[in-house]
């Protein structure tokens, strides 16, 4: 994996460059945060992700996409973010590392989640203000990677599914729809 990191992180620097996908300067930061953080996050999670379909909301730079992509070969992949430039550059990235998702310049609360999968949201606004905008009418597990504060501040949530990990920085929300679905959304069960 540090290998494909490795080479991954040189594309990122050297052929992406004016491209502010990644914020780090060097190599072990970037593998340190990007992979393995996620990577340990995700195995000692590995029981809540039994969806076949997994989605990074708000996918940006390919993170965690790309480490997921890595760590489950068997499943299908989807990155959405409303950035036109972003999706295309992860593209890119995805053609040259044979990396397989469908990738989608949209926002996600234009989308209705009528399939069921594993939604994944990391370094995008705050969990209260996420909640809300979700369309799902099939039964999602969401899974945050967010900072200690935002975890312990958390108002908007009291549903019965959840798993928190403070230390570790995850939230879970299992089996989550909305309450209400608002009508002419983009179709998630079209993108596969």
């Amino acid at each position: 994996m540090k290998d494909f990191a490795l080479d991954l992180f040189s594309f990122y620097k050297k052929e992406l460059q004016g491209i502010n996908l990644i914020g780090f300067k060097n190599f072990e930061d970037f593998y340190q945060t990007q992979f393995m953080d996620i990577i340990d996050l995700i195995k000692s999670y590995k029981d809540f992700i039994h969806h076949d379909i997994l989605v990074d909301m708000g996918c940006g730079g390919g993170f965690p996409l790309i480490p997921l992509i890595k760590i489950f070969p068997q499943k299908k992949f989807s990155g959405i973010d409303s950035k036109k430039k972003k999706i295309k550059a992860l593209k890119t990235i995805c053609e040259k590392f044979n990396l397989d998702a469908q990738l989608f310049d949209n926002r996600f609360e234009e989308i209705e989640f009528n399939k069921s999968a594993t939604l994944f949201f990391k370094a995008i606004d705050k969990i209260d203000n996420i909640i809300p905008l979700l369309n799902i009418s099939q039964p999602c597990d969401l899974i945050f990677f967010k900072g200690k504060e935002e975890i312990h501040n958390i108002k908007s949530l009291e549903h019965k599914y959840i798993s928190c990990n403070i230390e570790k920085r995850i939230y879970i929300i299992r089996n989550f729809t909305s309450m209400v679905v608002k009508k002419n959304l983009v179709s998630f069960k079209d993108f596969f």
